[in-house]
């Protein structure tokens, strides 16, 4: 029987090891299992197996390329936004008379030149035109204008056309007034101003902003009897301008700023240029004199500085140097007015 109880007792020995043996397989097992899921979890491959890898991996590239996408798009639209040109826009009309002509003639190019393409540039014009007849011609209605308009396509005449014709013609931004030059510098002669101002107001179809447009000085040596009043001094009547604008424009609460062309036109005449910025004395000469003064007018409207302009009606007539005069004397007219 002890043969059989030591046979019995040795089976059941072999029979426990190999159960303890299975028992630590299984928990070897659990381990691995346990140590993919915290690799999966802490973002290492390591201890991952190749498919769960290769399934995470694809996951990522899938989620990286998404982003990367969004953010080309979006890349794309914003400099499509930024290459888009932005429409700007400026309606603007001068009571006045040959000399708003002068200041308005390159206006239009100056402003398409700056990326304005919706634009009217217009005045009314009569020749000689002061303050007191503008305010006549608007009491009585009188048809007395020619209606010059350029919206970017030249210049279009309408004729025998009323102050209030002119007015209503569009929705202004600004309209532009001033004084007949041989009475720029007399006191008396703004006494009509307040009532044009009024008829304007009461006549537009919006409310634009009121500006002045400063005339200039004539010519040294110009024998015109309109020239008599200030004694044939070009200085004398520069000053009594520049008097008259402080005392009667800069003082307006309806005006709200001067165009300083007389300024550009003193400071320019101190240049190699000289007085030949007009042709007869007192208009402006062709195309320097209009130049000089769409140049201010340009300025003073957007703001832009004039160096970078880059059109020149005549680059014969206008050659770097004078250019370079002109812009120099208009910048400073613009930073220091009328002073």
């Amino acid at each position: 029987m002890k043969p059989i109880r030591k046979y019995l007792s040795l089976l059941l020995c072999i029979a426990l090891a190999l159960t303890l043996a299975g028992c630590g397989a299984d928990g070897q097992t659990v381990t691995d299992t346990s140590s993919a899921e915290t690799a999966l979890e802490s973002g290492s491959d390591a201890s991952v197996p190749s498919t769960l890898q290769e399934t995470t991996t694809a996951e990522k590239t899938t989620t990286q390329i998404t982003v990367h996408t969004t953010e080309k798009q979006a890349t794309e639209k914003e400099t499509e936004a930024q290459q888009m040109p932005v429409s700007k826009g400026m309606k603007i009309l001068s009571v006045g008379n040959s000399l708003s002509r002068d200041g308005m003639h390159y206006l239009p190019r100056l402003l398409a030149e700056a990326g304005y393409t919706d634009i009217v540039v217009a005045y009314l014009y009569v020749g000689g035109c002061s303050l007191e007849e503008h305010t006549e011609n608007a009491k009585s209605n009188r048809k007395a204008y020619d209606y010059f308009e350029n919206t970017g396509h030249g210049w279009s005449c309408k004729e025998n056309v009323s102050l209030k014709y002119g007015l209503g013609a569009q929705k202004w931004d600004y309209v532009v007034l001033q004084q007949a030059s041989r009475l720029s510098g007399v006191n008396s002669s703004y006494r009509y101003l307040d009532e044009l101002i009024s008829f304007v107001w009461n006549n537009t179809r919006s409310k634009p902003e009121l500006l002045w447009h400063m005339t200039w000085a004539y010519e040294k040596g110009t024998e015109l009897e309109l020239f008599e009043r200030y004694d044939y001094d070009q200085q004398k009547m520069y000053r009594q301008t520049v008097s008259c604008i402080k005392e009667h424009i800069l003082t307006s609460s309806h005006i709200s700023g001067v165009i300083p062309v007389g300024t550009a036109v003193q400071k320019a005449r101190r240049t190699f240029i000289g007085d030949r910025i007009t042709y007869d004395g007192r208009h402006m000469s062709r195309p320097l004199g209009r130049y000089l003064a769409g140049l201010v007018w340009f300025g003073y409207l957007t703001g832009c500085d004039v160096d970078s302009v880059k059109f020149n009606p005549d680059k014969t007539a206008l050659d770097e140097k004078t250019v370079s005069a002109i812009k120099k004397s208009v910048k400073s007219a613009l930073e220091n007015h009328i002073k």
